[in-house]
């Protein structure tokens, strides 16, 4: 009767490669789950970026309609005479005064006596905290796709009326305009003598705030003369 030898090698190698196998599969699932929560946090990362990247057009895209409003408000100045820049016009967000303690954005909650602006039309009802004041803006301007800008002129003077003394205001030096024989500087050209009386011209402040997609929203300021 014959019989087969069995190697022990070929015995033991049963049960092991079992065993390898098994931490092999482990191994490979752990792989794959940490594979699954990197894709995870790329596509987050990846939603988070553009997220970033559309609000900061948006934000830019209002920042430059607030440049617009500043343009528009400098061009409503040059249509009135003296005598319309004296007295406030507040259906057209226009003040001969300086309100000195406005609060353009609203954001001064810790100020009761603060002025605010009325941007939304609805009585500064979404403006936060106490106030002393609220002043009308302009009608808002659309410029299409859910884009406006709306503005406020305060004229940097004490008070209202005329610019003589009596009503304090931030002016610029306009220059020179008369010639005088009698007094003033000699103009070396053709040696007549130049009347240094000198135009006093108020400055302006021009508040915007444009709005636009995402309830983006930008306020910006100018001082102009006219």
């Amino acid at each position: 009767m014959k019989t087969q030898a069995r190697c022990p090698l070929h015995r033991d190698r049963g049960p092991s490669l079992r065993r390898d196998r098994g931490v092999t599969l482990l191994f490979a699932m752990l792989a794959l789950v940490a594979m699954s929560f990197a894709a995870a946090g790329l596509v987050r990362s990846s939603s988070s970026n553009s997220a970033v990247v559309g609000n900061l057009s948006f934000k830019a895209d209002t920042a430059a309609l607030t440049e617009r409003g500043i343009d528009n408000a400098i061009e409503w100045l040059k249509t009135r005479t003296p005598a319309d820049l004296q007295i406030d016009q507040p259906a057209l967000g226009y003040y001969a005064s300086a309100r000195a303690n406005l609060d353009p954005t609203g954001q001064r909650i810790d100020n009761a006596g603060r002025a605010v602006v009325d941007w939304e039309g609805n009585d500064c009802d979404s403006v936060a905290g106490n106030f002393g004041g609220c002043i009308q803006a302009s009608a808002p301007v659309d410029v299409g796709n859910g884009r406006t800008y709306s503005y406020v002129i305060t004229r940097l003077c004490s008070a209202e009326g005329t610019t003589e003394i009596g009503n304090s205001c931030h002016t610029t030096l306009a220059g020179a305009v008369n010639e005088d024989s009698s007094r003033g500087l000699i103009d070396q050209q053709n040696s007549q003598r130049i009347d240094d009386t000198i135009l006093l011209q108020p400055l302006y402040r021009v508040l915007v705030r444009a709005k636009g997609g995402r309830q983006s929203t930008t306020v910006a300021e100018a001082i102009v003369e006219y």
